[in-house]
């Protein structure tokens, strides 16, 4: 039996405000290593994960190997002429804008806020913020958007299927991907990362720890820490400054580094590989 851990219980459900009694994350806990001893071997999705696994049944007691998720193969990068939205969607996307997009979830572990308030502070800059997802947090960020009159540069598109997220992303700049600091938010990469890179964009990033070093790593686009709002305006202003060619390197870094390491077939093999060593 092998499991793969893709979130830390009860760790995720007490940093998302999920749960904070105790009665409830501890026996949470209980199942929760008792699953772990249950396993032959386990595997994660950020290397970060292993101490806090080791922590609950004990070092050494069962093989864990880093085993990360992979893009789908529909994401992929396409030109802007190959775009099949709407005259309407596509008129959101001006050339004299920087065109920053974030895709998914909006909840209160992406702190959303921090770059609502970093477009507020940089109003005067031509930047449109697009989010293309929903989540409990959109009436909250739709109400600051509101008291903060930027709903000429904020707009929500709501849920797509995963298969048009392409012409989104082709029409974007940047990609903007962020978590709120926490322990557990610093050892984990979220899926959407993975995505980001497969289509050949820059990055924007809010992160601390294990995601960072990530978009570090690839060199594919500008970081600063979670809840640094200093760190997030000056990246825009960067990113504002640079033309396409200049940009360009960054995506190109990014679409190098997951054929490299996060290509489903890449990824697949390796699981493969771990199932026949056993």
């Amino acid at each position: 039996v092998v499991l793969w851990i893709t979130d830390l219980w009860p760790e995720s459900l007490r940093a998302t405000n999920t749960f904070k009694a105790s009665f409830i994350l501890k026996p949470v806990e209980l199942i929760t290593k008792l699953i772990y001893l249950g396993v032959d071997h386990i595997l994660i999705s950020c290397r970060g994960f292993k101490s806090s696994i080791e922590d609950k049944i004990g070092e050494g007691k069962k093989p864990i190997s880093y085993f990360p998720y992979w893009a789908e193969d529909f994401y992929q990068p396409i030109k802007k002429d190959s775009v099949q939205l709407g005259k309407k969607e596509k008129n959101l996307f001006k050339e004299d804008e920087l065109k920053l997009v974030f895709a998914g979830n909006l909840g209160e572990a992406q702190n959303l806020n921090l770059i609502v308030d970093a477009v507020h502070i940089l109003q005067d800059y031509p930047i449109k913020l697009i989010f293309v997802g929903d989540g409990r947090a959109r009436p909250v960020l739709e109400n600051r958007i509101k008291t903060m009159n930027l709903e000429e540069k904020i707009i929500f598109l709501g849920q797509k299927p995963a298969d048009e997220m392409n012409d989104y992303f082709a029409l974007a700049d940047v990609l903007y991907i962020s978590l709120r600091e926490d322990p557990i938010f610093s050892i984990t990469v979220p899926s959407k990362l993975q995505s980001y890179l497969a289509v050949r964009k820059p990055i924007l990033g809010s992160l601390s720890g294990e995601p960072a070093d990530l978009i570090t790593d690839s060199n594919s686009g500008l970081v600063s820490s979670a809840n640094n709002l200093n760190g997030l305006v000056e990246n825009l202003k960067k990113y504002c400054a640079m033309d396409h060619l200049e940009r360009q390197i960054y995506a190109e870094n990014g679409y190098k580094y997951f054929k490299k390491h996060f290509k489903r077939g890449i990824v697949l093999k390796k699981l493969e590989q771990l199932l026949n060593c056993r």
